[in-house]
């Protein structure tokens, strides 16, 4: 029992130090709490296996290396089912033919909207690669100063396209007019890609 908490313990620290950014970087007790969780990693993680199935921090250079494999398969025509929870919920079923949406229901239910193409796969990338730049460009006043961000991914070993995808929000703290500084909340979504079938080519 006391190997597998390690173990636990050792993935919740390597999930918090590994996994978020700074929408401003002038929190000091958030920099401590990132500095202090990735010197307990360096500790523990050693132990802890790289298990089958887990997320790993976005970044860039992973993102282009899924985008490459899912180019290289070049599915243009296939059904995708997948679901998001958290502050946003949904079951959706997309059919793509032509790299277009043909036909998207939400929780079964045909749905319509003004940008289809962000149910897609490659919409899929498009907002996981959104989420990043929010992170990397904090001038762009997406949150407010002190959020802290968290993605995660996970993308099929052969054809690339995003499995699962996590992003936790904890937003800043904003000084009230007595000048102490109000508590900040959290949020976060998650989406999980529960099938994709290509569609053979007539």
């Amino acid at each position: 029992m006391g190997s597998e908490f390690r173990r636990d313990e050792a993935e919740r620290l390597a999930r918090l130090g590994d996994s978020f950014c700074n929408v401003a970087m002038t929190d000091k007790g958030w920099t401590i709490l990132k500095w202090g969780a990735a010197a307990a990693v360096v500790l523990v993680v050693v132990a802890v296996p790289l298990r089958p199935g887990r997320t790993v921090r976005v970044t860039r250079e992973r993102l282009a290396a899924a985008r490459t494999l899912w180019d290289a398969a070049k599915i243009i025509d296939y059904e995708l089912d997948w679901d998001v929870s958290g502050a946003q919920t949904g079951r959706y079923h997309v059919e793509v033919r032509g790299g277009k949406v043909e036909r998207l229901t939400n929780n079964d239910q045909p749905t319509d909207s003004h940008a289809p193409e962000y149910f897609t796969v490659d919409g899929l990338f498009q907002t996981i690669e959104e989420s990043l730049s929010h992170c990397e460009h904090p001038q762009s006043g997406a949150f407010p100063e002190g959020t802290q961000i968290w993605l995660r991914m996970r993308t099929h070993p052969t054809l690339g396209y995003p499995v699962k995808f996590v992003k936790q929000i904890k937003l800043g703290g904003s000084r009230g007019t007595t000048g102490y500084e109000e508590s900040s909340s959290a949020r976060g979504v998650e989406v999980h890609v529960t099938r994709l079938q290509p569609i053979p080519a007539p």
